[in-house]
């Protein structure tokens, strides 16, 4: 199940993309490439560049501009690097500019270890299948600084061949440094993630005997998303780490792998008296299914303050217990129930969104108060199911959410299908702040289909939209799914 910490870091992301998108609307024509007939300008970026400027760019101009911005990666002034990697990202979907950087990147890597930085920056922007070789030589410089720009590269290249340079580099630090670095340490762990490959149960083993606790807490958890049974024998003693988080991911793993001795001890984790652990243990059982867990929670729903009382229940629900059902539809429905109860109420009829319950959180939804909307719209990112398209469509439209970020797990879940009723209601508003919503919310669905609708309101938009598909192209550079 989703996990409300994840919840809120990506509404904090999608807020923060609703914000960037607020600019200062300047029409004007754009001369070049065929969408340049067709729609205004937008604001400048401080490299002088439109923020979707790849778009409107003849392809006669492309060399040319890919060759300042290749000039400029070690020598344009630092408020401008970052915005300037980024346009020449944008630009390396063009077969002509790709060739330009791997040319330079031959040329170049050896003549400083700016330079050398400079294209990790770069590879970090751009997966590409001629990248990962590459990467490996960044490996293989004598600067420590170049060798964490290729950290930072493997993460979006994902290629099993730099798991093993990302070992020895574990090795190197560790051996090095005992205790310190452990930024840099949690940054290899998850390059190693995305890498994957046959490489990654050692790594993963070196990081769960590793003295520092965060390392052994990381990998226990990578150990479970990347399935890696064959390490419970090196996960088992850590269910008594003297650290309480190493404990919860160790016992939280073996769980998912069928451990019956770390289902108990999961259970045991839940005593309202640690709240910290007790939340992680609540994460964990969601995700295990622990319908067996009920009676615990039950006895210890007394003891919790309101902070925790909320993710018990909902994890009962979530987990199955008709009776908390029940419950919450009563708290849900009843005007004499504590406001506290009547919020958890809401989210678990929204988590669940039974047909029965539907019409009630609708009718909420558009007459409600902001605060039932936003509490129906958390409740919907606790079920994996893409949610009643109807209740979506109330929740958008009734105006009480203003934030895309509330609607940052579920809304991508419909996908599709909401783009022309979002397109729809863009079409109806002449209020920037709604607009910056409704055009996040587009880019939040993140499909062709909502890009394509992003970008027919250009002429209406210039700003709010090209700072929109330039977050998503740069996003789908980055994944290397970029046409």
């Amino acid at each position: 199940m989703p996990r409300l910490p994840i919840v809120l870091l990506i509404a904090a992301v999608a807020i923060a993309l609703g914000v960037v998108a607020a600019r200062t609307i300047v029409p004007d024509v754009v001369d070049g490439g065929p969408l340049g007939r067709r729609y205004g300008r937008a604001q400048p970026t401080n490299t002088g560049r439109t923020p979707a400027f790849h778009l409107f760019l003849a392809p006669e101009k492309r060399p040319s501009v890919a060759r300042e911005c290749l000039d400029g990666i070690t020598s344009a002034q630092a408020a401008q690097l970052g915005t300037l990697k980024d346009d020449l990202a944008l630009l390396a979907i063009y077969p002509v500019v790709h060739r330009m950087i791997v040319k330079d990147y031959e040329e170049r890597i050896q003549v400083s270890r700016y330079e050398a930085m400079g294209f990790g920056d770069l590879f970090t922007r751009i997966k590409h299948a001629d990248f990962p070789a590459r990467v490996q030589r960044l490996f293989g410089h004598e600067e420590f600084s170049v060798r964490r720009k290729a950290m930072e590269a493997a993460q979006t290249q994902a290629d099993p061949t730099l798991t093993p340079h990302l070992d020895r580099l574990f090795v190197e630090i560790t051996s090095a440094k005992p205790g310190q670095g452990l930024k840099t340490l949690e940054l290899i762990l998850y390059a190693g993630q995305a890498c994957g490959g046959d490489h990654l149960p050692v790594l993963v083993a070196r990081a769960l005997d590793s003295k520092d606790s965060p390392m052994r807490a990381i990998a226990s958890a990578i150990a479970r998303e990347k399935e890696l049974t064959g390490l419970g024998p090196r996960l088992r003693p850590l269910l008594d780490d003297e650290f309480p988080s190493v404990r919860v991911q160790a016992a939280w793993t073996l769980a998912k792998f069928g451990d019956p001795t770390a289902r108990q001890r999961l259970a045991g984790m839940l005593d309202p008296k640690d709240k910290g652990l007790a939340v992680l243990a609540l994460d964990a059982v969601r995700d295990c299914g622990m319908k067996d867990c009920v009676p615990i929670l039950e006895g210890y729903l007394p003891d919790a303050d309101e902070d925790l009382r909320t993710p018990m229940l909902l994890t009962m629900l979530v987990i199955g217990d008709r009776k908390t059902e029940d419950r919450l539809r009563s708290d849900a429905n009843s005007e004499r129930a504590p406001m506290v109860d009547g919020v958890i109420g809401l989210m678990g009829l929204a988590a669940l969104g039974r047909p029965g319950d539907v019409a009630t959180l609708r009718r909420l939804a558009v007459e409600g108060t902001p605060n039932e909307a936003s509490n129906i719209s958390a409740g919907m990112d606790f079920c994996e199911a893409a949610p009643d398209q109807e209740l979506a469509r109330a929740l958008i439209k009734g105006g009480l959410i203003v934030h895309p970020g509330m609607m940052g797990s579920w809304l991508p879940r419909i996908g599709d299908p909401i783009v022309p009723f979002l397109a729809d209601q863009l079409d109806e508003t002449d209020v920037v702040n709604r607009a910056t919503f409704l055009i996040a919310c587009l880019g939040l669905v993140g499909t062709d289909h909502a890009r394509e609708a992003i970008l027919d309101r250009h002429e209406r938009w210039p700003n709010l939209v090209e700072q929109q598909v330039r977050l998503l192209d740069l996003d789908r550079i980055k994944r290397g799914v970029a046409r």
